[in-house]
């Protein structure tokens, strides 16, 4: 069987058409052979919202919008939208879908958040849907008030500039330019003061060194010491436990009264002595008037003589008698000498 030509092309052009409808089908991101099914949410407001925008359940693609459309009788509500979600997919009747942002750029799509209840979905039931606020809109929001602020801020800081012009002036009253003129010749003298500081040090580097090695060795006989310390740590607590010693003797000892004993005893010798100065009593007329001294002095002379003549003469003042017999006695006793031979 021969086919004709108008056939062939009529076949052709169908099978043409068929592959442009699912090509164009497959380009809005339908999948060819899946099973889908419908469902219908209402919003209030669309606003970048557009077909073939996603459907994501836990952040996972699981569908598309189909179709938007308006119905201006209805007052709530007045925005149908026609979702193609996977069929393996259940849908609780209590489930909510709403508009959120997918990216930083503005594009929106729908979440999808099953509900609870054991009832499923049928396709004679419009869900009530809901808007996420724009997370861009937000941040106008929280930015706006800052932005408020920072424009008083500027204007502040206009305010203080000026008053800080006027402040410090201009021209022969640029005040500040006469500090900073002031504080280079400040930094000026300073470097020059390094400098001179630099060659003292370079002159005086032996002195330094020297201080150095005596620095050093002072540091050595300190380390010295402080050994030595060490070493006779026993015998320095050895003096403090004595001091300690001491010290508690002291406490059981009455100083106070032995201290008022000696204050009394200086104070009846101060009077004893005031008494000599004012010339009452022997000891007081011994020590200023020249005639007691003078004739103490006389006795003392003419008792000296009479000791004197007593051992030249004694027979002046002796009894004879008594001379004589001890003149005998002494006779008495002397022994007899044998002649010599």
């Amino acid at each position: 069987m021969k086919v004709s030509n108008e056939i062939k092309v009529g076949a052709l052009t169908i099978i043409a058409i068929i592959i442009l409808v699912l090509g164009y089908r497959f380009l809005k991101g339908e999948d060819l052979f899946a099973r889908t099914q419908t469902v219908n949410v209402r919003f209030e407001n669309v606003l970048g919202l557009y077909d073939s925008n996603p459907v994501y359940l836990n952040g996972l693609s699981v569908g598309k919008i189909s179709s938007i459309e308006i119905d201006n009788k209805v007052d709530s509500l007045p925005v149908g939208v026609v979702l193609e979600i996977d069929g393996d997919i259940k849908i609780p009747n209590d489930s909510k879908f709403e508009i959120i942002n997918v990216d930083l750029l503005g594009a929106k799509g729908i979440s999808f958040t099953p509900g609870k209840s054991s009832k499923l979905y049928s396709e004679d039931i419009d869900f009530a849907g809901s808007n996420k606020p724009d997370m861009i809109a937000n941040l106008t929001k929280e930015i706006a008030p800052i932005a408020d602020k920072a424009s008083i801020l500027m204007t502040s800081m206009d305010d203080l500039v000026l008053k800080l012009n006027s402040s410090l002036g201009t021209g022969d009253k640029n005040y500040l330019g006469m500090s900073l003129k002031s504080l280079s010749t400040a930094l000026e003298s300073v470097n020059g003061l390094a400098a001179n500081a630099n060659t003292l040090i370079k002159s005086e580097t032996g002195n330094i060194d020297a201080v150095m090695v005596n620095a050093k060795k002072l540091t050595d006989n300190l380390n010295t010491l402080t050994a030595k310390l060490n070493a006779n740590t026993g015998k320095i607590d050895n003096i403090l436990s004595n001091f300690d010693t001491l010290s508690g003797k002291l406490n059981v000892i009455d100083l106070e009264g032995t201290v008022n004993e000696v204050k009394k005893t200086l104070s009846e010798l101060g009077g004893v002595v005031d008494q000599i100065n004012n010339g009452d009593g022997s000891i007081s007329k011994l020590l200023k008037e020249d005639g007691v001294y003078t004739d103490i002095t006389k006795a003392i002379k003419s008792l000296d003589e009479l000791l004197i003549d007593v051992k030249v003469n004694p027979k002046r003042y002796v009894s004879l008698s008594l001379i004589e017999r001890k003149d005998k006695t002494q006779k008495k006793k002397e022994p007899e000498v044998a002649p010599a031979p």
